[in-house]
């Protein structure tokens, strides 16, 4: 009966002792452990960094929004109140014109009765040296002419002070106008801001930011992980 052998052949390189391949492998993972537990840290810290971003966030936007809102309201009241001084004041200017108006009609009325009083006064002048006298009828005309100029003094004073006071009305109401202006554009802005939302268009907004963080994490593990085979599996030789 013929024997049979079998023919081994074994690398010709050193072997490691069991001992070593089983401290080996408990280094390879205790490293992957560790690995793993940085990993879990990093997740769990990014995921309570998102979290406190959002409420923070979310109530920061709310405290926006309520502070808009309050700013709109109150903005609203003062232009009521302006625009309810505004119209009485539109309303005393428009009253203030046709009272000038009045007075400058008989401003102009008095005109007729002077000059006649003047051409009577003269007429009476040309009389003959026998014939002047200061009797009655010359003191009711001179009478008559100053309660006229009188009148005609005062009228102007009056219509003097109506335009200077026109000015001034004039002045305010153009100021007065320009601020509720800027209330109702003011409160527009505010409306238009109180309106956005992170759904909004033509705005800028970013809907995780910490997106390029988490990118540029992720490269690093990946370039971590992908030399780290090479520094840790390689095998030892004696």
């Amino acid at each position: 009966m013929a024997s049979q052998s079998v023919v081994t052949m074994e690398k010709p390189m050193a072997h490691i002792s069991l001992t070593d391949w089983n401290a080996r492998v408990a280094r390879l993972g205790n490293v992957a452990d560790a690995r793993c537990a940085d990993t879990f840290t990093i997740r769990n810290t990014s995921r309570t960094l998102i979290n406190e971003t959002r409420i923070e966030s979310t109530w920061a936007n709310k405290e926006s929004n309520d502070a808009l809102t309050d700013r709109i309201d109150e903005l609203e009241f003062w232009r009521k109140i302006i625009a309810k001084t505004f119209e009485r004041l539109e309303n005393e200017i428009e009253s203030l014109k046709q009272e000038k108006i009045k007075t400058e009609r008989v401003l102009d009325t008095l005109g007729a009765p002077i000059a006649l009083i003047g051409e009577t006064l003269s007429k009476r002048d040309c009389r003959l040296g026998a014939e002047l006298t200061y009797d009655e009828p010359d003191t009711e005309i001179k009478n008559e002419l100053y309660v006229l100029e009188n009148n005609q003094r005062l009228l102007s004073d009056r219509c003097r002070n109506a335009w200077e006071k026109l000015n001034r009305l004039q002045d305010v109401s153009e100021k007065i106008r320009m601020e509720i202006e800027g209330k109702v554009e003011a409160k527009n802005t505010d409306s238009k801001q109180l309106a956005l939302d992170r759904s909004s268009t033509k705005i800028s907004y970013k809907p995780d930011s910490q997106l390029q963080a988490h990118m540029k994490h992720g490269w690093r593990m990946r370039r971590t992980l992908s030399s780290w085979p090479r520094t840790n599996w390689q095998t030892p030789r004696s």
